[in-house]
């Protein structure tokens, strides 16, 4: 039922971040969403991929924690979710940059995203 998931990283400076795991861990940057750049999405060997996003306060590591699992029908996981009780935090959406996804907490408030591209 799912398919895969990213780590995205709360950042306080998108640039900064890019240069440092381009120019210190090899990463290729991939994808930039606006300019200046507030989404970035770094690729290791088309094996490892980071998605920075940049946070307008300072980042609270454990507020901004978030995983993106990608899945093949993001409305059937989300009534499956629905009848185990999860705490979802809003249901399914599609989005002008193409996924339709929506949000749940874990148990210890960290968010995780369920998404599909449309």
């Amino acid at each position: 039922m799912y398919s895969h998931a990213a780590t995205i990283i709360p950042v306080n400076d998108i640039r900064d971040s890019i240069d440092f795991y381009v120019g210190k861990l090899g990463f290729q940057c991939t994808f930039e969403w606006e300019e200046p750049a507030t989404y970035a999405v770094l690729n290791f060997n088309d094996k490892i991929n980071i998605h920075l996003s940049k946070m307008d306060e300072p980042v609270q590591l454990r507020d901004q924690t978030i995983i993106y699992i990608f899945v093949h029908d993001v409305d059937s996981v989300y009534k499956s979710l629905i009848t185990m009780q999860v705490a979802i935090q809003n249901p399914p959406k599609t989005w002008d940059y193409g996924m339709r996804d929506f949000d749940i907490l874990d148990n210890t408030g960290h968010r995780l995203s369920f998404g599909m591209g449309v």
